[in-house]
């Protein structure tokens, strides 16, 4: 963040999926924006590296209002490039060139950092025009920060952009994190993830849910087959998706009378606007959402089951809510269920739907306590998940893809 301010600088990071680059990418987000720097910022989607500069009209899209502040030879190129105007297709140099120029425009006195994620799922043009701009940063006081899976070939090899390899956590962190989240692991089966997962942090989260079964510490699968089974998963996961499935696992609650265990064991992605309704498998409840890009990109529904002193907890049938209108809703599941589905449509003005259940164990209901909003994100690049002993009960979101979007959490109260 020094050099940014400072001068201006490019890194890109690669490793492994799971190794943790999503999460220093919103680290670095974190710091600039706690000292003042400006971030804009989006990620590759699977699917839409046909669309050109598809990515740099979601990029720039903050700065589009100000293209007029640009020369008119640069303003209409840019303008037609995003297809703002028509006209033929612009030669990519002088797109390139018109982009630097808006940064540096839109920067004015200060600095920017521009974050993109999934570098190779980039469309073509995007991709060539970022990485033009990314080699020419030094000196204009904009930073670039891109991700990338290790073996994956983008536009920025070939040097003029540093790169930095992210490794897996050593020894004593993977000890620390599988304590943390595992205290009662059987210690043959903690062994045995700390030897296949190698240091991953998602395989040291994701790998112990799949050796037990839902009620005994059990080895189901061989450890090996469950290490090329996680490979597979994350494989088809864009990064910006996989924050949620690192960070899901709630260890068991020692802050309540009975203990309580919170497992995320489901993911399922869709595009937003496919009409394609999520309801999580059966018992399971909504741990977390993530979204990436406008109402084409991709969603990701996090879903988890829940043990109350060993006990797995049964979720009741599904209760759908009356439609709303996606840029003007707002839902908080009656009192004591807990949100388990959702169903959207087209854009912002289409039609989204809730689901809701009743959780209940030993023939009771469980009841559900200190409901709370969260802080609010932008929808292109809103990640939530639910804090340690709690469930996602509720969403409101106003506005376009661009606007304004926060998730309810409540308790478990046991």
């Amino acid at each position: 963040m020094r050099r940014v301010a400072a001068n201006g600088d490019s890194l890109v990071l690669h490793g492994e999926a799971g190794v943790g680059k999503t999460a220093l990418l919103e680290a670095a987000e974190e710091a600039a924006v706690t000292r003042g720097i400006p971030v804009i910022r989006t990620a590759g989607v699977e699917g839409g590296t046909d669309l050109a500069y598809a990515a740099l009209h979601r990029l720039l899209k903050p700065f589009l209002p100000r293209l007029d502040e640009l020369s008119p030879l640069q303003r209409g190129t840019l303008a037609t490039a995003l297809e703002l105007d028509d006209g033929p297709p612009p030669d990519r140099l002088a797109v390139s060139n018109a982009m630097l120029s808006l940064l540096v425009l839109a920067r004015g006195e200060g600095a920017l950092l521009v974050i993109v994620d999934d570098l190779p799922w980039l469309d073509r043009m995007s991709a060539a025009v970022l990485a033009f701009v990314a080699r020419r940063l030094d000196g204009p006081r904009i930073g670039f920060l891109g991700a990338l899976r290790a073996g994956e070939s983008s536009f920025f090899d070939g040097g003029g952009v540093a790169a930095l390899e992210v490794m897996p956590i050593g020894q004593a962190a993977a000890d620390d994190l599988i304590d943390q989240r595992f205290p009662g692991l059987a210690p043959r089966v903690r062994q045995q993830v700390l030897e296949e997962a190698a240091g991953n942090p998602l395989a040291l989260l994701e790998l112990p849910v799949r050796v037990v079964d839902r009620h005994h510490q059990r080895l189901t699968i061989p450890m090996p087959s469950l290490m090329q089974q996680l490979r597979s998963t994350v494989s088809a996961l864009p990064g910006a998706l996989l924050t949620l499935t690192i960070t899901g696992i709630a260890q068991p609650s020692t802050a309540h009378a009975a203990t309580i265990v919170i497992v995320h064991d489901y993911t399922e992605i869709v595009r937003e606007s496919a009409s394609t309704g999520v309801t999580c498998p059966t018992d399971q409840v909504l741990l977390g959402r993530a979204h990436s890009g406008d109402e084409n990109g991709l969603t990701a529904y996090y879903c988890g089951f829940i043990l109350i002193e060993g006990e797995l907890v049964t979720v009741g049938a599904p209760q759908w809510s009356e439609s709303q209108k996606e840029s003007d809703s707002s839902f908080t599941a009656p009192g004591d269920q807990v949100s388990v589905g959702r169903l959207h449509s087209g854009d912002e003005n289409g039609r989204t739907r809730f689901a809701a259940a009743t959780l209940t164990v030993g023939g009771r209901v469980v009841r559900l306590t200190s409901y709370r909003w969260t802080e609010t994100q932008r929808e292109p690049y809103s990640f939530f998940k639910a804090d340690a002993y709690e469930v996602m009960v509720g969403r409101a979101h106003s506005g376009d893809e661009n606007g304004p979007t926060r998730h309810q959490n409540a308790r478990i109260a046991g």
